[in-house]
C-alpha cells in the first residue's frame, strides 16, 4: 500500500479476476480475500471512511480516498485498471465507484497494445503509441 501523507490519498495493487480491465461483461473483483481492516474501509456508500496510518513523523494521518490498482494476466496479456472501491461480498472487492481501463500490455512484444475500435474514456488526457 502506497499512501501520500499530506492528501490522505492511498493506493493498493491487487490481483483482478478475468473482467478486470474489460469495458463489457461483470464488473471485476479482487481475485483473492482481502484483510478485514481494508474491507471495513469500502463503505455501501461508496464515500471512503478508511482507516487511519502513522506518518514517519508519528503523526496519525487519516487515509479517506483509496484507490485499487487490479491487474489480471491471461493468454499472453495483462489488463489493468485504476480504480475506487465501493462494494464488498465476503471478502472482495465486488463494484467500484469510477473504473480508468488501462489499455492491455502484451507480454510478446513487452509493450501496450492500442487496439483499434476500443472505446475511448474522458480523462481529460489521451494515452497514445510513442512514434
Amino acid at each position: 500500500m502506497w499512501i501520500h501523507v499530506d492528501s490522505g490519498h492511498g493506493l493498493v495493487v491487487s490481483s483482478g479476476d478475468p473482467y478486470t480491465g474489460l469495458s463489457e461483461g461483470k464488473s471485476p473483483k479482487t481475485r483473492n480475500p482481502k484483510g478485514a481492516r481494508f474491507l471495513q474501509s469500502v463503505s455501501p456508500s461508496g464515500q471512503a471512511s478508511f482507516f487511519s496510518v502513522v506518518a514517519e513523523s508519528g503523526d496519525t494521518v487519516d487515509l479517506d480516498d483509496m484507490w485499487v490498482l487490479l491487474y489480471h494476466e491471461a493468454g499472453g496479456r495483462v489488463n489493468a485498471e485504476l480504480s475506487s472501491p465501493m462494494g464488498v461480498e465476503g471478502e472482495r472487492i465486488v463494484s467500484w465507484t469510477t473504473r480508468i481501463l488501462m489499455p492491455p500490455y502484451d507480454l510478446a512484444t513487452n509493450a501496450f497494445s492500442f487496439e483499434d475500435g476500443r472505446d475511448e474514456q474522458d480523462l481529460g488526457f489521451i494515452v497514445t503509441r510513442r512514434a
